[in-house]
């Protein structure tokens, strides 16, 4: 649980995504869960490992039940992917679950939504 904020400083503050990538495959492989393979699918993406990071969501991560954070890198990485309704659909929701971010996510989330 408590490394999903270890991604977030490796692939926002650290810059080092290989490191999120390998910490979200360890954690797949002790539990395999929407919000873990959506960790994988935003570590794949700052990783630059597209195609990967596009299967593993299309396969595991569409339409699943999120929770904020994830909610927000998954906005981010369709963003990313320039599918603009789909992530303000996702930061809609990762709004709705505001109070689980940080405040710099929380004020990311108000510019996304306002543009």
């Amino acid at each position: 649980m408590y490394n999903k904020y270890l991604l977030d400083l490796y692939t926002g503050i650290l810059h080092e995504p290989a490191k999120a990538e390998a910490i979200a495959a360890r954690e797949l492989l002790n539990r395999t869960t929407p919000q873990n393979y959506a960790w994988y699918v935003w570590a794949l993406h700052c990783n630059n490992n597209a195609a990967a990071a596009e299967n593993i969501f299309k396969e595991h991560v569409s339409g699943k039940p999120l929770e904020g954070l994830e909610l927000y890198w998954m906005g981010k990485y369709m963003q990313a992917q320039n599918k603009g309704f789909t992530a303000k659909q996702f930061f809609k929701a990762a709004y709705k679950n505001r109070y689980d971010l940080g405040t710099s996510m929380v004020k990311d989330l108000n510019k996304a939504l306002a543009e």
